[in-house]
């Protein structure tokens, strides 16, 4: 009698296996994607704004293309170690005042904890986002909601 192992071919298991893991990433991915792509809008009201003295940042790469916006930077307060992210990237429109926020997701800086040397880490300061044109107003500015560790801090990032 054969044991479970030798029933199968191995070339076949590892066929079956590539093909449901095709199938599951073909039906995740969108979804996922979808999720991740919405512009949800969100309410400032009570958000104070404030500049550089307060919230240190930095753009390192701003991308503005006719199908989509791209940003990535860093953000911290100086002296304080983030133990949660939550930064958002917002895209105001400059008519109405709506504002929406576009995904935004963290991104490892190890370079910032280096350069500022401090004894703090910043690791989770850096931060990413990008969003279609389709869902932008046509007049906007980008703005910075940095909400780590209790905070609600509205940065004034740049406009184009």
């Amino acid at each position: 009698m054969k044991s479970f192992f030798q029933k199968y071919k191995p070339n076949t298991v590892a066929l079956v296996v590539l093909v449901i893991a095709a199938i599951l990433v073909a039906l995740l991915l969108p979804g996922m994607y979808y999720l991740n792509a919405r512009v949800k809008p969100i309410d400032l009201t009570g958000i104070e704004e404030v500049d550089s003295s307060v919230v240190t940042y930095h753009i390192d790469e701003s991308v503005l293309q006719p199908e989509y916006i791209y940003v990535r930077g860093y953000a911290y307060i100086p002296g304080e170690k983030i133990t949660g992210f939550d930064q958002r990237l917002v895209v105001i429109d400059d008519v109405t005042g709506a504002a929406y926020q576009i995904p935004t997701t963290m991104v490892t800086r190890e370079d910032v904890t280096s350069a500022v040397n401090d004894g703090i880490n910043y690791d989770a300061a850096g931060f990413e986002g990008a969003v279609k044109m389709s869902k932008v107003p046509e007049q906007y500015t980008v703005k910075l909601l940095y909400m780590c560790n209790g905070h609600q801090y509205l940065i004034d990032i740049f406009a184009w």
